[in-house]
């Protein structure tokens, strides 16, 4: 642990707005290289990069007072399921015909609406394995992250005491 002491010999006021601005700038910074992280590693569906799930992720900052926030999630539905997985259930075949006729090969004689019943039957039976996209992305990030918090500290500490107007640095 590194302790430092400091003697004030002049006149300084207090930065008010260095802290929240330091912390917005390197939960933004953390966003965006989580965000990557994330969508790197979500599924690709039928709508390809530029759309559907991957292109959902998304980093947002909220803030309230006195505590700030970085949230990376997806606004769709079958976000969740994707990234934890599902229990046996039957989905509508219909929904999964997209994705037969873009993902698998059909063979002489088969339909999508055919394989994508038996895509929905083998759901029912095993459920669907998680991506775990979201998990793993953060876990990827994080060891970048400390070195993001120790530059925000720097910059805190190098802005938060300013010489009072007219007075000199």
């Amino acid at each position: 642990m590194i302790v430092a002491k400091f003697k004030i010999t002049k006149s300084v006021t207090l930065d008010q707005e260095a802290i929240p601005q330091a912390i917005r700038s390197s939960l933004s910074e953390v966003g965006a290289l989580v965000e990557k992280e994330v969508r790197q590693r979500t599924p690709q569906g039928v709508g390809g990069t530029q759309s559907g799930l991957r292109a959902s992720i998304f980093a947002e900052q909220r803030e309230s007072p006195g505590l700030f926030s970085e949230v990376i999630g997806s606004n769709l539905a079958y976000a969740e399921p994707v990234e934890f997985g599902t229990r046996p259930h039957f989905p509508p075949p219909a929904a999964l015909i997209p994705w037969v006729e873009k993902f698998l090969s059909l063979r002489e004689g088969q339909t999508a609406e055919g394989v994508a019943y038996l895509v929905a039957r083998a759901i029912s039976r095993r459920g669907t394995k998680g991506a775990h996209m979201f998990e793993a992305g953060l876990k990827t990030a994080k060891p970048r992250l400390t070195g993001i918090f120790e530059r925000m500290g720097l910059r805190v500490a190098t802005t938060l005491i300013k010489p009072k107007p007219g007075g000199t640095p």
